[in-house]
């Protein structure tokens, strides 16, 4: 794996003052990073990729080997952060992890665990010593993280997300017009509104939609729910349109027509989902959650910036648009 992300990668000449300043090796052989004065080889990242989570990773065996050296240089600053803090864990500590991990893991022992990981090529020593990597490094981080607060706003934020993300029920009927041929436009508007009030005096809106609206979505004659996911443009406007109306009318109402560019849309609010009353204490956790991922990110931006990992110019392209891939991820917080 890891031959294929250096074959895959070929050294820039003007590679920051941050790499290797040649391709150098060791026992382990060569060596992809060096964090503060520790190593890292080409022999410990493929030993960690091959026991890598495939199903969270794309782009095949030389993005592996770059996420698995991301991952090794993250872990390497919490460790040299720990050690900064005073940071020790000890057999004990070791011992109670296993034990936690084990019981996860559905093992009656820590010795079936042991054993299981030997016959999966690692060594009980390996094991041990990457339980106590990981918990320094995860105490290191508890002793860096702020206090997280979590705002009512934010709360709502999601809220709203998972309603508009499918567990609010909402139907939509849409009278396409062009905005530019003003006639047109106008006689749809007219039309909207007269198609609206009869929604409200009691007919059913479905009908009304399949009679007078445009079936613009596949399905759309057949029904008036409004779909999970639409690839067309059309539908990214019905879908910012929707978050606008869905929580200002009340379950069962109709709201007014909207106006957009390709035309007039009518809304009915069959059941919005969960209250956020609800829903407030899942939401808080969830909010929580996204607040500790921001700050770990923050603290390991902070740590490369105090000691920057100095590469193998082989690597630097592909680390750097694997970093970039996962950091997208990361920071990918529910929009409200």
């Amino acid at each position: 794996m890891v031959q294929q992300l250096l074959e895959g990668c070929r050294g820039d000449p003007r590679a920051p003052a941050s790499a290797l300043g040649s391709a150098t090796t060791m026992e382990g052989g060569a060596i992809l990073a060096v964090v503060g004065e520790t190593p890292i080889t080409a022999a410990e990242v493929d030993r960690r990729a091959r026991r890598a989570p495939f199903d969270l990773l794309r782009g095949g065996c030389e993005d592996l080997a770059a996420v698995t050296l991301d991952d090794l240089i993250d872990e390497e600053l919490l460790c040299q952060e720990a050690a900064r803090r005073g940071i020790v864990v000890g057999p004990t500590e070791v011992d109670a992890a296993l034990s936690n991990m084990a019981r996860a893991l559905r093992f009656d022992a820590i010795e079936r665990l042991l054993q299981f990981s030997e016959q999966r090529g690692t060594t009980r020593d390996e094991l041990r010593e990457r339980v106590r990597r990981r918990e320094l490094a995860e105490r290191a981080f508890a002793a860096a993280l702020p206090s997280v607060h979590v705002t009512t706003a934010e709360m709502r934020s999601l809220h709203r997300w998972h309603a508009l993300k499918g567990s609010a029920k909402i139907q939509v009927l849409f009278v396409e017009a062009t905005r530019t041929d003003d006639a047109s436009y106008a006689h749809a508007r007219a039309l909207a509104a007269d198609l609206a009030a009869r929604a409200r005096d009691g007919e059913e809106f479905c009908k009304l939609a399949e009679e007078f609206g445009s079936p613009w979505l596949p399905d759309f004659e057949r029904t008036c729910e409004w779909p999970r996911k639409s690839n067309s443009s059309l539908g990214d406007v019905v879908w910012s349109a929707r978050s606008e109306t869905a929580f200002s009318i009340a379950r069962g109402s109709i709201s007014a027509p909207l106006e957009e560019a390709h035309g007039i849309f009518i809304f009915k609010v069959v059941d919005a989902g969960p209250s956020f009353e609800e829903s407030r204490g899942s939401l808080e956790q969830e909010a929580a959650t996204h607040a500790i991922r921001r700050s770990r990110i923050q603290l390991l931006a902070a740590l490369r910036r105090r000691t920057p990992p100095r590469l193998d110019p082989r690597v630097i392209a592909t680390l750097s648009r694997v970093r970039q891939w996962r950091l997208s991820r990361q920071l990918c917080i529910r929009p409200g």
